[in-house]
C-alpha cells in the first residue's frame, strides 16, 4: 500500500512545478508590431497592452483579454471532459 504522505508530497511537488512554470510564462513578453499597432502579451496569454498610434487602448485590451479568458475556459472544460474519459479508459 502506498504511503498517503507520499501522495501529498508528490502533489505538493507538482504544485510547486506548476507555479514555477506559471511564473516563467508570466515573465515572458511577446511584442508584435504591425504598422501603427503594437501588442504585448505574456507567455501565459495575458494581454499586457495594445497601442495604436502610440496611444494605449485600455478598453480594447480589456475586451481582447476577456475574450481570450472565455475561450481558455471553454477549452479547459472540454479538455477536462476529454481527459476524464481517458482516465476511465486507463483503469
Amino acid at each position: 500500500m502506498q504511503n498517503p504522505f507520499q501522495k501529498a508530497k508528490d502533489l505538493n511537488e507538482m504544485r510547486k512545478q506548476a507555479k514555477q512554470l506559471q511564473d516563467e510564462l508570466d515573465a515572458e513578453k511577446i511584442e508584435v508590431q504591425k504598422g501603427n499597432i503594437k501588442v504585448i502579451i505574456t507567455g501565459s496569454q495575458k494581454v499586457e497592452s495594445i497601442e495604436i498610434d502610440g496611444q494605449e487602448q485600455i478598453a480594447l485590451r480589456s475586451a481582447v483579454q476577456e475574450g481570450l479568458t472565455k475561450a481558455q475556459h471553454i477549452a479547459s472544460r472540454k479538455l477536462a471532459t476529454m481527459s476524464g474519459g481517458l482516465a476511465n479508459l486507463l483503469k
